[in-house]
């Protein structure tokens, strides 16, 4: 028998395509790299393996590809489009809009990359351009769901809400299994004020990121009796929100429920505290026998919450005493007032270009009339040598082992500022007086104007007036802190 023959290019390239529609990107992989050992400069394999690349996470092997694609071959408005993907990815901002830019001028009727460039310019803080790219997207395929989805969230940022839902409208009315505009929605009522339209749609999120696991036990929604029962409340997203939403715990063990609480391991022993915890569990360890389960953050549909009847006591955590006094004995004796900052979150975050600030401009609130105390535990590689110049700043990194220890060394202080992160939900759950730093386009919780919010009485929020404008909140900050703890 003669051997098989040995297929060619144009079939590697459609049996690779065939896998890649599936989502086996390792078997599409292996033929755009046998084509590649055909002809290395075959433009179509080296472009479609820098798409593998990127939905394997790896956007530097993906450019890489991407590249030599485009030196093959410049000529095609997809390649560029996909490398303006890649340098989104890798938060090249600019220079993905540029490449964005090259596509539509190679064709102008290349919607995707009307939208591409719109998500890109709307990472800048480019509103209005995102806006206007939008736009262009939809006129070129009115159809599509998804350029008025992100149409939705442009305006959302810009404070139009009624617009903004409009949109969200639009792109659901288009396409029925598009979940993800009823939850864009849902956090465009939340920001409104109008919970009780919101907290029912807001449960599509788990159509657009449906949970790693499944239950068999029934999903509480506060339909049932619980008395004598056995419930589950479990964490879903990230650290603050787990902090936030601990204030229902009680809630439901006063319906009579012995409650089970799983949170993410940084914050067992913080939480096991709150009161109506029966049992808390590491989030992956063993669960025990249970009866109902409900996510923490479906127990505000639950209760029905409105922020007329929100639970909002004035602290529900507590520092430990034993760490307090560890924390009091390690700072020493106190001589001006002791200022708690944090500027920087999560930068896996997906408003963190928004959210965090950089040190060296943080720093600007800093004055010798106080001691300022580092809350967060890490700090970013180009946070160092800020860190470095401001040995005003006393920073205690791995010293902090626990939540326990921010807690403690937060009790500790007159004042906390910080952006919106875990450790201001922490301070304002401690019911520390806590300034609250926020974007102009602040996440839901957090409304869209005033000072004060009814999640934490204890805390006041300073907001941003121009998007990416820290400069002046920084200033008023520094200002308001002159006169907080000026003498009589």
């Amino acid at each position: 028998m003669s051997p098989d023959p040995i297929p060619n290019p144009a079939q590697l390239l459609q049996r690779g395509r065939a896998f890649h529609e599936t989502g086996n990107t390792s078997e599409a992989a292996a033929c755009y790299r046998q084509i590649l050992e055909l002809q290395p400069d075959h433009a179509d394999a080296l472009h479609l393996l820098g798409l593998v690349e990127l939905q394997r996470n790896d956007p530097k092997a993906a450019i890489v590809a991407i590249r030599k694609a485009l030196a093959a071959d410049d000529g095609r408005a997809v390649y560029y489009n996909s490398l303006g993907l890649v340098l989104t990815d890798l938060q090249q901002l600019q220079p993905a809009v540029e490449a964005f830019d090259r596509a539509i001028a190679l064709d102008p009727a290349l919607a995707e990359a009307n939208n591409n460039r719109g998500l890109a310019l709307r990472e800048l803080g480019l509103w209005d351009e995102a806006v206007a790219s939008f736009d262009r997207a939809i006129a070129i395929t009115p159809n599509a769901a998804e350029p008025y989805n992100n149409r939705g969230m442009v305006l959302m940022d810009q404070g139009k809400l009624e617009e903004a839902m409009a949109s969200f409208d639009l792109a659901y009315a288009i396409d029925s299994q598009y979940f993800g505009a009823l939850w864009n929605k849902s956090l465009c009522l939340l920001l409104a004020g109008r919970w009780e339209e919101a907290w029912p749609l807001h449960e599509w999120r788990w159509k657009v990121t449906p949970p790693t696991r499944a239950f068999a036990e029934p999903l509480w929604l506060g339909a049932q009796s619980l008395r004598g029962k056995s419930i589950l409340l479990h964490s879903e997203q990230g650290l603050g929100d787990t902090i936030q939403f601990a204030r229902y715990i009680k809630l439901v063990a006063d319906l009579g429920a012995r409650t089970i609480v799983e949170v993410d391991r940084p914050l067992v022993t913080l939480i096991e505290a709150v009161a109506g915890v029966g049992r808390i569990i590491e989030r992956g360890a063993p669960l025990p026998p249970f009866d109902f389960q409900c996510p923490l953050l479906s127990l505000p549909l639950a209760f029905k919450t409105t922020p007329a009847n929100l639970p909002h006591a004035p602290s529900y955590l507590k520092a430990s005493a034993v760490k307090t006094a560890y924390w009091a004995r390690k700072l020493g004796p106190k001589g001006r007032p002791r200022i708690g900052v944090v500027w920087s979150g999560n930068p896996t975050h997906k408003n963190d270009r928004h959210r965090s600030i950089p040190l060296a401009d943080f720093a600007h609130v800093f004055s010798e009339h106080f001691d300022f105390f580092s809350l967060q535990k890490d700090t970013r590689p180009s946070d160092q040598d800020a860190l470095l110049r401001h040995p005003r700043l006393r920073h205690f990194g791995d010293s902090l082992e626990s939540f326990l220890d921010s807690a403690a060394l937060c009790d500790l202080m007159d004042l906390v500022i910080s952006v919106d992160t875990s450790l201001a939900h922490l301070a304002g759950a401690l019911g520390k007086s806590v300034w609250i730093l926020l974007p102009s386009n602040p996440d839901w919780r957090w409304s869209l104007d005033g000072d004060r919010t009814p999640w934490y009485p204890s805390a006041r929020l300073c907001r941003q007036q121009r998007p990416n404008d820290w400069a002046a909140v920084l200033r008023k900050v520094k200002a308001d802190l002159s006169a907080r703890f000026a003498a009589p």
